[in-house]
């Protein structure tokens, strides 16, 4: 069981992430960057998701943060969309690269695994979990 810090200040994507993981890891969630930072200084945690739309602070100085401290360096962190406008749809690749850029190891839109109606919550776990074999692999 994975210890996975949630990074995410709007509720409507925290369902899909919460009922994808949440028997399976022990989540945190925190809502903004200097809560996040908290957590990191307190827990060992395995695995950083943030939203890459923030009302709370900038995501990527979040990620830049993260990823210049040695001791958070290593943890593996998913920037990863909700449901996405057209606009948005188009604005993706520049997102991704910019979140990699910044020191990411991965991009994840919540909106290729749920739409409206349903949602295939066990593939979303399964790209979100991949991180962590990832980082597992490489130790």
């Amino acid at each position: 069981m994975a210890r996975i810090l949630i990074f995410q200040d709007r509720p409507g994507e925290l369902h899909a992430l919460r009922k994808s993981l949440e028997t399976h890891h022990e989540l945190h969630f925190e809502r903004g960057i200097d809560q996040a930072l908290s957590v990191l200084q307190r827990r060992a945690i395995d695995l950083i998701i943030a939203r890459v739309h923030s009302e709370q602070g900038n995501v990527f100085e979040f990620v830049r943060t993260i990823k210049r401290r040695d001791c958070f360096a290593e943890i593996p962190l998913v920037c990863f969309c909700g449901r996405r406008t057209p606009i948005a749809r188009k604005l993706d690749p520049a997102l991704a690269k910019t979140a990699e850029t910044f020191g990411a190891d991965g991009y994840i839109c919540i909106d290729l695994y749920c739409s409206e109606e349903t949602c295939d919550f066990d593939a979303l776990r399964t790209s979100i979990e991949s991180y962590l074999k990832e980082s597992a692999s490489a130790e």
